[in-house]
C-alpha cells in the first residue's frame, strides 16, 4: 500500500493548481508532506478538459491579464511567456494550449525546489474507507492510506444525451458524444451534414475546428434558447463598485440575485457605459451576492436567469466571434432554438426530430426534422459536475460523506472547502475545489476564483502538517 499525506483526485487546472500551491507553501512554511495526485485521464497535469485541446483557434476566453496562477502575482502568465521570447497583448486572448503550457512549467518549477515529495498516478479513485484512524483511498492502481484528501474532479464529459438517444444512437458512427477526446472531430467528413446539440462555448470551439478542416462544411446548431454567448470588446474596461456602495444595495434591496444587481448597475450607470464594464465590476462580489441568497432565492435566480447570466458571463473573445458571424452570414452555420427530442433512422440515414421554442417558430411548424450525417454533443457542463456519473463522487454520496448542493449544482460545502455530509457536518479531511464548490460560491469554475481557492487550502494544510 502508498502512503501519502495528502491524495490529490483529479489532474486538471484545479488539481494541477493544488499541487503548485501546496509546493509552494510547504517551502514557504517549512514544512513537508508527500502528495499522490491520481488522474484517470492520459491527459497531462493541468490540462483537463479545457486546456487539452491543441486547435490554435481555440482561445482563452478571459483576457491574458487574468489567467496567473498566483493571485499574488496577477501578471505572471504574461510575464512568464515574455521570458519565452512571446509578447503577450495582457488584454488580448490566446490559444487555450498556451494556459496548459504555462501551469506544467510553474508546477514543475515549485517542485524542483521545495520539499514536497510528489507521485501522480494514472488510475481511477473508486472509494475512501476509515480504517484504524487512516484514510485509504481505492484506485484501480492500489489503494492509498492518506490524511487528507483533495476532491478537484473538475468537469465531467457529457452524459450523450441521455432521455433523447437510444443506446444504439449512442454508440453509432454518427454521434460524437465528447468532442474533446483527441481524433473524435476527425470522424467528421466535408460533405457531412452536421447538427450541433448546444449553442455554448462548446459549440464555437466545434464550428471552428471543423471550419479550420473543411471551409464550406454546413452545420445547424440548436439549443433550447437558441442564444449564443456574448463576445467580449477589443478593450477592457471596468466599472468598480466600491464595497460601501454594495453594502447599501444589500441594504436598500435585500435578496437581489446577481443578474438583478447587473441589472441595477446598468440603471445606474451612464448611458454610454459598456454593459460590460458594469458586468465585470460586480465580479469581486459575485460570491458574496451569491451566499446572502436564501435557498429559494438561488433557486428563483437558476429558474428565471440563469441562462442570460451564462450568456453574458461566459463570453466568446472577438477573433472566434468573426468566424462564427461569417458562417452565420454565408449560411453555413444556423442556429435554432429548440429541444432535440428524439433521433431516428430513415432510409440508412439519421434525422433528427427537433421541437422548436420560439412560439412565433412553433406556432408555423410544430417539429422541424433534419436529416444529418454527423450529431455532435455540444451541451458543455453538467449541473452536478460529476456527482451521477464519477465513481468516487459516487461511492461518497452512497456512503453519506458526500450530498448534492441544494441547487443541484455541485456538492454541498463549506465557504472554505470542506465537504458537507449528508446531515451537514463538516469532513475536516475531505476538501473541494473548482467546479464541485459552483453551488456553494457560484463563481467557481474560473482560473482566478480555482487558484485563489488552491492557494487558501495549500496554507492550511501546510499550517497543519
Amino acid at each position: 500500500m502508498r502512503r501519502a499525506d495528502i491524495t490529490i483526485i483529479g489532474g486538471g487546472a484545479a488539481g494541477a493548481l493544488a499541487v503548485l500551491h501546496l509546493a509552494r507553501s510547504a517551502q514557504a512554511n517549512g514544512s513537508t508532506c508527500s502528495i499522490e495526485l491520481v488522474e484517470r485521464s492520459e491527459r497531462d497535469l493541468g490540462e483537463g478538459l479545457g486546456f487539452s485541446t491543441r486547435d490554435q483557434g481555440h482561445l482563452l476566453n478571459v483576457r491574458a491579464e487574468q489567467m496567473s496562477a498566483y493571485p499574488d502575482r496577477p501578471d505572471d502568465f504574461v510575464a512568464w511567456w515574455a521570458t519565452q521570447g512571446r509578447v503577450l497583448d495582457p488584454h488580448g486572448f490566446v490559444p487555450r494550449a498556451m494556459f496548459a503550457t504555462y501551469l506544467s512549467a510553474q508546477v514543475q518549477d515549485a517542485l524542483a525546489s521545495s520539499t514536497v515529495d510528489f507521485t501522480q498516478t494514472r488510475a481511477e479513485a473508486t472509494s475512501i474507507a476509515r480504517s484504524n484512524g487512516s484514510l485509504i483511498v481505492s484506485t484501480t492502481q492500489g489503494d492509498i492510506q492518506t490524511k487528507d484528501v483533495v476532491l478537484a474532479t473538475g468537469n465531467p464529459p457529457s452524459e450523450g444525451l441521455p432521455g433523447v438517444l437510444s443506446e444504439d444512437a449512442r454508440q453509432s458512427e454518427h454521434f460524437i458524444g465528447d468532442p474533446w477526446i483527441p481524433g473524435q472531430l476527425d470522424r467528421v467528413a466535408e460533405t457531412d451534414r452536421v447538427v450541433l446539440v448546444g449553442t455554448g462555448l462548446t459549440m464555437v470551439d466545434v464550428v471552428t475546428t471543423l471550419v479550420g478542416k473543411f471551409p464550406n462544411i454546413t452545420m445547424l446548431a440548436v439549443s433550447r434558447h437558441g442564444l449564443l454567448p456574448a463576445v467580449h470588446t477589443e478593450t477592457h474596461s471596468v466599472l468598480a463598485v466600491d464595497s460601501e456602495t454594495m453594502e447599501q444595495r444589500h441594504e436598500r434591496f435585500p435578496g437581489l440575485s446577481p443578474w438583478q444587481h447587473f441589472e441595477l448597475g446598468k440603471e445606474q450607470a451612464a448611458s454610454s457605459t459598456d454593459w460590460r464594464s458594469v458586468f465585470d465590476g460586480l465580479r469581486p462580489y459575485t460570491v458574496d451576492i451569491w451566499r446572502r441568497l436564501t435557498p429559494q432565492q438561488q433557486q428563483d435566480f437558476l429558474d428565471r436567469d440563469f441562462r442570460q447570466w451564462e450568456v453574458h458571463r461566459h463570453r466568446m473573445p472577438p477573433e472566434s466571434w468573426s468566424l462564427i458571424e461569417k458562417v452565420l452570414g454565408n449560411e453555413q452555420l444556423l442556429v435554432m432554438a429548440g429541444n432535440l427530442t428524439s433521433v431516428t433512422e430513415h432510409d440508412h440515414s439519421w434525422v433528427a426530430h427537433i421541437e422548436p421554442t420560439r412560439p412565433e417558430t412553433s406556432i408555423q411548424r410544430p417539429e422541424f426534422t433534419q436529416r444529418f450525417s454527423t450529431l455532435i454533443d455540444c451541451t458543455g457542463r453538467h449541473p452536478d459536475a460529476g456527482l451521477s456519473t464519477n465513481p468516487i463522487l459516487r461511492s461518497l454520496h452512497d456512503q453519506g460523506v458526500v450530498r448534492g448542493h441544494a441547487t443541484g449544482w455541485g456538492i454541498d460545502v463549506a465557504p472554505d472547502g470542506i465537504v458537507l455530509d449528508a446531515r451537514g457536518q463538516r469532513i475536516e479531511w475531505l476538501h473541494s475545489l473548482g467546479s464541485l464548490r459552483r453551488g456553494e460560491a457560484w463563481e467557481s469554475t474560473a482560473i482566478p476564483a480555482i487558484r485563489q481557492q488552491a492557494a487558501t487550502l495549500a496554507n492550511a494544510l501546510t499550517a497543519s502538517d
